[in-house]
Formats: C-alpha cells, sequence, structure tokens
C-alpha cells in the first residue's frame, strides 16, 4: 500500500511557557514519533506566527538566554535546526510586534507599529533581508502581500482593504513603488478597496492565509442578518 510522510510543527504553551516541537510520520496514528526541537530551554514565540515556505517551516525561537532567532523544520529530512538564515533587522523586544509572513514565494519578516508597519524579504540566495514594504497602516496577519502586486491592510480590527498599483489613477489612492529600490509604500492616505467587512467585536481575532489559485467554485453561503 502507497504511503506519505505528513510533517506537523506543534507549538504548545502553558501559562507563559511556551515549547516547540515537530513530529513526523506516515497516515497511521501509531508510526507518529517525536522530532527533537532544539537545545533545552528554547521556547518558541506562538505570537510571531508559524509559516512554510519552500519546503520549510519557520518559527522564531528564543533561547534560555533571551536571544530570538530563526528556526526551521526541514520536511524532507525532518530535522530542527537553528536557520542559517541571518537575524532579521530591526527585531523588536516585544513578542508582539512582529511576525513572519510569506513574500510571493519568500520568508518574510513584518515589524508592526501601533498604525504602521515595514517589511523585509529575504532573498533567494538566503543570506540577506530586504525591505519591501513601508506601510502606514495595518496589516493582517501572517499574510498580507499577494500576487499581482496586491497588498491587504486591516482598519478598525475587521475591515479588509485591497491596495493595487492599478487600481486608481490618484497618487493618493494607490500604493506607491520605488522603481530603483523595489520598496512598495502604502501612505495613511491611500485608502484602498473594501473588499470585506468582517463585522464582529473588538478583540476578535482574524488570520489570513496565503492565496491559492483554483478553478474549484467556492461554496460560500450568505449570511443571514
Amino acid at each position: 500500500m502507497e504511503r506519505g510522510v505528513l510533517p506537523a510543527v506543534r507549538g504548545s504553551h502553558r501559562g507563559r511557557r511556551r515549547r516547540s516541537g515537530a513530529a513526523g510520520g506516515g497516515a497511521n496514528k501509531a508510526t507518529w514519533r517525536e522530532v527533537s526541537a532544539g537545545p533545552g530551554g528554547a521556547k518558541c514565540n506562538l505570537a510571531a506566527g508559524i509559516v512554510s515556505v519552500d519546503g520549510k517551516t519557520y518559527w522564531i525561537w528564543v533561547t534560555a538566554s533571551g536571544v530570538a532567532k530563526v528556526a526551521s523544520f526541514d520536511l524532507d529530512d525532518e530535522h530542527v535546526v537553528a536557520s542559517a538564515t541571518p537575524r532579521p533587522p530591526a527585531m523588536p523586544t516585544g513578542h508582539n510586534s512582529y511576525h513572519l509572513t510569506e513574500v510571493r514565494g519568500r520568508l518574510g519578516f513584518v515589524t508592526r507599529g501601533h498604525a504602521s508597519a515595514q517589511a523585509w524579504v529575504l532573498e533567494e540566495e538566503g543570506q540577506r533581508w530586504s525591505r519591501r514594504y513601508i506601510l502606514e497602516q495595518r496589516v493582517p496577519l501572517p499574510h498580507f502581500a499577494y500576487a499581482g502586486e496586491c497588498v491587504l491592510t486591516v482598519r478598525n480590527g475587521a475591515s479588509f482593504y485591497v491596495h493595487r498599483r492599478k487600481d486608481a489613477a490618484s497618487s493618493g489612492r494607490r500604493p506607491r513603488y520605488d522603481e530603483d529600490g523595489g520598496v512598495v509604500r502604502v501612505g495613511h492616505e491611500d485608502e484602498g478597496r473594501l473588499v470585506v467587512n468582517m463585522g464582529g467585536y473588538v478583540g476578535d481575532y482574524y488570520r489570513t492565509f496565503a492565496y491559492v489559485k483554483t478553478m474549484e467554485p467556492l461554496r460560500i453561503t450568505p449570511s443571514v442578518s
């Protein structure tokens, strides 16, 4: 019978203690095995997210000495390592003020302010980060950059706006591109286009997912007010 391997990465916490772990195995529950997730005392910063890019899953390790590093789990050899990826630039000390993301097939790192964000993308050689986004608006977690030069921002915690280079002729209503440096800038005045208002209540948590192109029909049931 043909079998496959299904890797899984687990981040668990009790109170303020967070542990990182990984498992690999077949579909049969009895074959699951624990994989070493790093040195003793290392913790996973769950607030920074867990993302998968090009066959590897990444998260942020916080060592016993308090140093934050990028950790990765290779889906082929099933090993967890302190990634050779360099430490992201300008990493804040607050564990809730940054997160990992995926930007067009590359690992990304976002620093967040009260109403702003900046994002760096790991270059193809994996040895340096380049700042690609400067945003004077909040962004959703973990994904905000999509194909087609599309940027997603969020207002009031539940209203999602899309910003496209081609959407509007007025420079005040669309993101600006630094052609030389390759930096995308979305200003505070860039209105964008409302794509969905999730409603809900203050404190609700919404999560965005990576874009997947499909020809399958969407089975969406209209909400009943």
